[in-house]
């Protein structure tokens, strides 16, 4: 990514978006050592729609389906099921509340459990409390029924919706999130095969990027216990969760409270659990680069230069016009301008989250000995706040500023 920055601040905006398209429109060529750290594929198995409150899984989508251990006892065993028919869904009970979607093969049914009643561990849950349950001992999702757990053949959440109370017309409202290529259950978080990415691995001699990417070959999952709000890395091992962060000058994952660095693995989103059950995880969006023709030649501008220009203005922070805020969990503020929300440590040992629409969107390890600092650009009419990791109070000895997003060059 920063190479593509670097290009858009060397070349007129015109320019820049036709060498890049030019490298597409060639089959990649050497993009690699122009992008890193970052999403390439992402399977696209769940293909999802809603319709005057009817949930439709449709034909052709592949679930996964948690189905015990490989012969060899150890290695978790995972069905993929293509669904042959269109499943449908609605509903007409209970109260408002985020629902999780599951599939069940065997009878060929959509079904939906609260949000907050799914859990995941080795240990039953209480019953009054989850209705259904990934059992990692067994490696099977299964429900409460007459007292006890049971049940096989039952796939991994496909999706989040919102469900609205019995008194409204339309009881499911909105798909708020679909698991393609990655999801969770309780406290435990997936990467499906197929997702391929960006290692990044430092420098060349000649100053490009040097990176391995790396395509998951199995189902990688990692259950995370505590209040925490941190970044999911794959790795070629398998995943791992901590405050990584990404040193974009020297192309490397690093951890920020010991400075150790990694060429192993790159990160693929950030995730929040509060008392060991995860609350959001926000997966990247694969990389994709600008294409000249889309932006310029087809838009309603009739001035290419101008066009070019217009595009890179709407995205310039003006450094100039910063200002400093005061933000907290209890008292959020609403972003008056599109803005760049910065965090600055300015020495003292503290685990920052940033928060935007009530979303952790990025979090980093504040060291008493090294400066640091996260931001997150907010648009207009948007919540944003930042707290320390378990979200008690305020990050301590940080700095909170606005850029706003309305400076051109």
């Amino acid at each position: 990514m920063a190479e593509l920055e670097k290009l858009l601040c060397t070349d007129s905006k015109v320019e820049s978006l036709k060498k890049i398209n030019a490298i597409i429109e060639n089959g990649g060529g050497d993009i690699n050592n122009k992008i890193t750290n970052c999403l390439l594929e992402v399977p696209q198995n769940i293909k999802l729609e809603l319709n005057d409150g009817t949930l439709t899984l449709k034909a052709g989508s592949v679930v996964i389906v948690p189905n015990g251990f490989e012969a060899d006892g150890t290695t978790p065993k995972f069905d993929y099921v293509t669904i042959e028919s269109d499943l449908t869904m609605s509903s007409s009970w209970g109260t408002a509340e985020k629902m999780a979607i599951f599939v069940s093969p065997t009878g060929n049914s959509l079904n939906m459990v609260a949000l907050a009643r799914l859990s995941s561990g080795t240990t039953a849950p209480t019953a009054t409390n989850t209705q259904r349950w990934y059992d990692t001992n067994t490696n099977l999702v299964k429900a409460y029924a007459g007292g006890s757990y049971s049940g096989s053949n039952v796939s991994f959440p496909i999706a989040i919706c919102t469900k609205t109370s019995a008194s409204e017309d339309k009881i499911l409202a909105s798909i708020d999130q679909v698991f393609n290529g990655f999801g969770y259950i309780g406290s435990t978080v997936w990467v499906d095969k197929g997702v391929k990415g960006l290692i990044p691995n430092g420098r060349n001699e000649d100053g490009t990027l040097r990176n391995e990417e790396l395509v998951n070959s199995s189902v990688k999952l990692l259950t995370q216990s505590g209040t925490y709000n941190l970044k999911l890395a794959l790795a070629r091992t398998g995943l791992g969760a901590y405050y990584y962060e990404f040193d974009a000058v020297n192309n490397y994952v690093y951890r920020p409270d010991t400075g150790q660095q990694y060429n192993d693995r790159f990160i693929i989103g950030d995730f929040s659990t509060v008392d060991g059950k995860i609350t959001s995880f926000q997966p990247k969006t694969t990389f994709h680069a600008v294409d000249y023709n889309e932006a310029v030649l087809k838009s309603s501008l009739v001035d290419i230069e101008e066009a070019g220009s217009t595009i890179a203005s709407l995205c310039m922070p003006d450094y100039s016009a910063r200002y400093t805020v005061t933000t907290s969990e209890s008292s959020p503020k609403t972003a008056t301008e599109d803005c760049i929300f910065v965090v600055d440590n300015s020495g003292n040992n503290s685990n920052v989250c940033i928060f935007v629409n009530n979303l952790c969107v990025a979090s980093f390890f504040a060291s008493a000995n090294a400066r640091s600092a996260g931001y997150a650009i907010v648009p207009k009419g948007i919540s944003y706040y930042a707290t320390n990791y378990n979200r008690t109070g305020n990050p301590a000895a940080c700095t909170q500023y606005i850029i706003p997003l309305k400076g051109t060059r």
